[in-house]
């Protein structure tokens, strides 16, 4: 299928030129186009490429060939030296400057200003004027300035040895004003060009360029060793030339001879090469490919060498063309050398400095100069070719997001339902209940960090994308092995509810932004649960590293780093070379590092852990808000001991009953807090009083001291000394009496009389402080005799299988069946990747918490949401007091907890070395079935099938290939195994 390019493509101003030259010079019937503008086929491309560069060494021989010691037997003997001796080849230019004193000479200069002189005498009539000059003597040293340089071609490191292509000696007069070297004594290093690549291009025997991409060990036809070598042979000439130019049109003028018009060598900075005509552009030519079939195998000479004919059905520039192009350039080059030379002295005039020659080596440079830059133009433009292309067909360029939102909507249709990628977002919340919360993994591209989250109506929330991962549920009946989360040294409790293994697959374009990530929990109103992060520390323990206790819509937003490790091909290749011991350490290091890798978040349900811990039937506490409140206040703020508010009564008592003792027990609890605060008020207010009585005396007794002072001896006391004693009593009783009234003024409101249209406003902060009391058992909703409550529980029994035949939670010691090793499959995965991840792109990542959390909490219903951030302090604070509830909700690691869920995350980074745009063109890789394997080898593990079952009926299964060999579909169990059959 042909490829084209738009015609409104970017054509280089280079190759515009060219073709502009190009259709003067080849007959009117021919139609020379950018490359771009013609039809072709992939294949052009790697010929175009070919051809450029062909064109390219022609055009720099026939340069070349221009210097009198280079001809077509020289030629012929570089390329024995080269080819046959296998000896590199230079081109040096070496510079050699000389200065010797000649003469100091002595001269006087008259100054350009006249003085006048008025003398009168007594015998004249008037005064007499005379006038005058001053002389200045001035002495000038006079200097013999040459400069030698030489153009020499030598193999090996021996120059001595070498071909000798051009020399010349000039010289000129320099006169200064003091007797010093008007410059240093010559420390220039020659200058050398190496032409090795240059020479290997030619065939000695036909003496044609030859050079050839290897297709089959080429990723592009830009992209490939021979034309890496090419432009970097490029990259060199113009260094070279740069070095050259700069020393003639610069030092020279400027260094040696400080700026002077003289001797020509500000001429040299003026020559231009623009009439001289460089062959070298990336052209088709429509129509051309019958032209190609009749020369197929011809070669055609248009200088030193000859160039081959394109091949058959080539789009290419036909070959009696392409000889013309290079006759113009010696034609244009010979005509502009003639030109030139006439206007400088002859180079056989060893006493000027400058001369003929000088002009044609800087017109020859200033044209290999154009030649190296439009031989780079012409390679690059097959690149940016490709370029336009892939974006003309798409209709943009594809970024890192881009292609993250086709590979959501790609795994729907690779992988079959039960096994694509879900969004990582839950809804926290018991059977045929309404969700207590939200937990998700957010990703974010544009930037703006943790600041675009700021509650319901955040702009910034609304673009961030859920994260997808491939997810493997384990339900609580089916893995009843409990999971240790460890809170301090002495209290493990066992976790025995639902767990979710994720494998979560994130790509990584360099030169991209990267995404950050968020994790993301909020509670609904009058809702609350425990949030835990941490690590799976070993085969059956989640360690929490953070937690905080969400209630009552609060939010919050947590940054997640992501940190990949080496991969598992640069592992094994950094270790080859280390000694015994030192490979083992670091394979002990990985080996932890992988394990540490797990990454889990635990989300406890308080509600329903709280009726377990207070022997209450299922969703007792779903409807008895203000309960729930004192509840938590007791645990969390208070750490009261359970066990005075767990119901203790009989196991046949109706729901109303059970909920009214343990409303009456939080009374109770309540009423002893609310005495001891009224206590501690008092006492607080009586030791104010006290200790202002105290400073009051210290007042009246210092002012007694100095006015028993001043009073006359028998006066009488002041009459306000003890009024001020009653004043100050007086006072003190009104403060003891008025505290306790003012500190304990509170805002009742009741759960069950409340509606969400009305709402009771709370009175002013001014008057009192808000605070909860526990319902009243007339205010408590009524259940009857409960009888409704236990048919919907009769419905669950059978699958709630952490509670036993009376309702009561198991204990630990009854959970016997084995645990799944969530810490063993980083290090599967990692044995996996070494054997079918040839690239090195995949990294197991390791995923902690940012330091900066931010959340958004509403303090009371009349009050706006706000947000805060929450520095190390504050979450060392909220750790501590969501731990704290959960030993209290636990019992101390005496009851396990069933109420939650625990995510395992096995981050994977898929690593590019470009974006997504070079990694298609330049890399020539197609970056859609790289992470359709890498999703396809960590789903198989998450799911723990081989993948032809992940895959839909309408897609093949991959076939994978190992040291060239061909082996069955991927085993999930342990694939190194399954591929190789190695049971290492």
């Amino acid at each position: 299928m042909a490829l084209r390019a738009p015609n409104n493509s970017n054509v280089p101003m280079e190759v515009e030129r060219c073709l502009q030259v190009v259709k003067k010079i080849l007959d009117q019937n021919k139609n020379p186009q950018a490359a771009a503008d013609v039809d072709h086929q992939y294949d052009d491309k790697y010929a175009l490429v070919e051809f450029v560069t062909n064109t390219g060494i022609a055009a720099v021989l026939n340069v070349l060939e221009q210097l009198e010691g280079f001809n077509e037997e020289i030629l012929k003997q570089v390329l024995a030296v080269v080819l046959d001796q296998k000896r590199s080849m230079t081109l040096r230019l070496a510079v050699d400057e000389d200065c010797e004193f000649v003469e100091e000479t002595t001269r006087q200069v008259e100054s350009p200003t006249t003085h006048q002189v008025s003398v009168s005498s007594p015998e004249a009539a008037g005064a007499t004027v005379y006038s005058h000059k001053t002389l200045t003597e001035i002495k000038e040293f006079h200097w013999k300035a040459g400069i030698r340089h030489t153009l020499t071609l030598f193999a090996g490191t021996d120059p001595s040895m070498g071909i000798v292509l051009g020399t010349r000696t000039g010289t000129t007069r320099l006169v200064t004003t003091m007797k010093k070297h008007p410059y240093p004594p010559n420390t220039r290093p020659p200058l050398d060009l190496d032409l090795t690549f240059l020479i290997r291009q030619i065939n000695p025997q036909s003496m044609v360029a030859s050079f050839k991409i290897d297709r089959d060990n080429a990723k592009t036809p830009r992209r490939n060793r021979q034309t890496e070598e090419a432009l970097l042979f490029v990259r060199d000439l113009k260094s070279w030339l740069a070095q050259c130019l700069h020393y003639f049109q610069n030092v020279v003028w400027q260094e040696l001879l400080g700026g002077k018009t003289e001797n020509y060598a500000e001429w040299l900075y003026k020559i231009q090469s623009t009439d001289v005509f460089a062959p070298v552009a990336p052209l088709f030519m429509e129509d051309s490919a019958g032209d190609n079939t009749s020369n197929t195998g011809h070669t055609e000479r248009a200088g030193l060498v000859a160039l081959s004919a394109p091949p058959a059905g080539s789009p290419l520039i036909p070959l009696q063309d392409t000889a013309k192009f290079l006759q113009e350039q010696t034609r244009s080059l010979k005509q502009a050398l003639m030109s030139l030379m006439g206007n400088f002295p002859d180079p056989s005039d060893g006493g000027q400095l400058i001369s003929g020659y000088e002009a044609k080596l800087v017109l020859l440079f200033l044209h290999l100069r154009d030649i190296a830059g439009q031989w780079a133009v012409g390679v690059k433009y097959v690149e940016a070719m490709l370029y336009n292309q892939l974006e003309t067909a798409i209709g943009k360029q594809v970024k890192a997001q881009d292609f993250e939102e086709f590979i959501k909507f790609h795994n729907q249709r690779l992988m079959g339902k039960n096994y694509a990628p879900k969004p990582f977002c839950y809804a926290i919340r018991q059977p045929n209940s309404f969700p207590d919360g939200m937990l998700s993994i957010l990703a974010k591209r544009n930037g703006g960090g943790a600041a675009f989250f700021a509650g319901d109506d955040a702009a910034g929330k609304r673009d961030a994308d859920t994260i997808g991962t491939f997810c493997s549920h384990i339900p609580g009946d089916t893995l009843v092995a409990p999971m240790a989360i460890p809170l301090n040294a002495a209290t493990t409790i066992d976790f025995v509810g639902d767990q979710y293994l994720h494998g979560w697959v994130d790509t990584q374009f360099n030169g991209e932004q990267q995404a950050e990530h968020f994790i993301s929990a909020r509670a609904r109103q009058f809702s609350c649960f425990l949030l835990l992060i941490g690590n799976i520390s070993g085969p059956n323990e989640f360690t929490p590293k953070d937690a905080i206790l969400l209630q009552n819509k609060d939010e919050i937003l947590i940054p997640l780093l992501t940190t990949a490790l080496p991969s598992a091909k640069q592992f094994r290749d950094a270790i080859q070379s280390l000694s015994p011991e030192q490979a083992r350490f670091a394979k002990s290091f990985r080996a932890q590092q992988l394990d540490s890798s797990v990454f889990g978040i635990c989300v406890i349900q308080v509600k329903p852990q709280m009726e377990c811990l207070l022997n209450l039937p299922q969703n007792a506490l779903t409807k008895e808000i203000q309960l729930t409140t004192d509840l938590l206040s007791l645990f969390a703020e208070y750490q009261v001991p359970p066990t005075l508010v767990s119901y203790d009564g009989a196991d046949s008592a109706a729901l109303a009953e059970k909920v009214s003792a343990v409303k009456e027990h939080v009374k109770g609890v309540l009423d002893v807090i609310k005495g001891i605060k009224e206590e501690q008020l008092h006492e607080e207010a009586r030791k104010a009083a006290m200790h202002k009585e105290k400073l009051e005396q210290e007042r009246l007794r210092a002012a007694s001291t100095r006015t028993s002072a001043s009073i006359p001896f028998g006066a009488p006391a002041p009459a306000f000394a003890g009024t001020s004693f009653q004043v100050r009593g007086a006072a003190a009783s009104r403060a003891r009496r008025a505290a306790p009234v003012a500190a304990q003024a509170r805002y009742k409101m009741s759960c069950a009389h409340m509606s969400s249209a009305a709402m009771v406003t709370p009175p002013p902060a001014a008057q009192a402080q808000r605070q909860y009391e526990a319902e009243d058992d007339a205010d408590s909703v009524d259940f009857g005799d409960g009888e409704g409550f236990d048919d919907l529980q009769d419905q669950f029994s059978d699958l709630d299988i952490r509670r036993g035949s009376d309702g009561t939670p198991k204990a630990s010691k009854e959970w016997a069946v084995p645990a799944l090793d969530f810490t063993a499959i980083p290090k599967r995965l990692d044995r996996v990747f070494e054997s079918f991840d040839k690239d090195g792109a995949l990294r197991t990542m390791t995923l902690k918490t940012g330091d900066e959390w931010t959340r958004v909490r509403q303090e009371n219903l009349l009050t706006k949401m706000k947000t805060s951030k929450l520095k190390a302090g504050d979450k060392k604070t909220e750790s501590n007091k969501a731990l704290d509830l959960l030993d209290a909700l636990s019992r101390s690691g005496s009851l396990p907890i069933a109420c939650g869920e625990l995510h395992v995350i096995v981050g994977v980074r898929h690593s590019f070395e470009q974006n997504v745009m070079a990694t298609v063109i330049e890399e020539n890789v197609n970056p859609i079935e790289k992470v359709d394997y890498s999703s396809l080898l960590i789903s198989s593990t998450v799911h723990q099938v081989d993948i032809p079952t992940l895959l839909t009926n309408a897609v093949e299964p991959p076939t994978l290939v190992l040291n060239n060999r061909q082996f069955p579909p991927l085993m999930a169990g342990d694939a190194t195994n399954a591929v190789t059959g190695n049971q290492n």
